[in-house]
């Protein structure tokens, strides 16, 4: 796989960080699929491909939060100046670690 753009170039046009982006092409280096493979693959069957040596267990932390994510979502909709998603993350993922008294 091969391109003309950086990886700051590439992760700037999709909204995402550069570690991530650096990430998923060294992932994607690693399982040795091909492009025209990899083109006509279901989704599940390519992140588990990509996926190799480096997946590790979802944290029971990870777990509790996830169930959460539905109402989480709904929640910041609702507001979304950068007080109101602050707010939020204290409420949602600190109150559960340090309940108040």
């Amino acid at each position: 796989m091969t391109t003309d753009l950086s990886i700051r170039q590439i992760a700037h046009a999709l909204g995402i960080s550069r570690t991530v982006v650096a990430t998923t092409i060294r992932a994607f280096q690693a399982s040795g699929l091909e492009y025209p493979t990899m083109d006509t693959m279901p989704d599940s069957l390519l992140i588990q491909a990509m996926a190799g040596e480096g997946v590790q267990e979802k944290s029971a932390r990870y777990q509790e939060l996830s169930q959460r994510f539905p109402a989480m979502v709904v929640e910041l909709k609702e507001g979304s100046s950068a007080e109101s998603v602050g707010a939020f993350l204290v409420k949602n993922l600190l109150e559960s670690d340090y309940p108040p008294p």
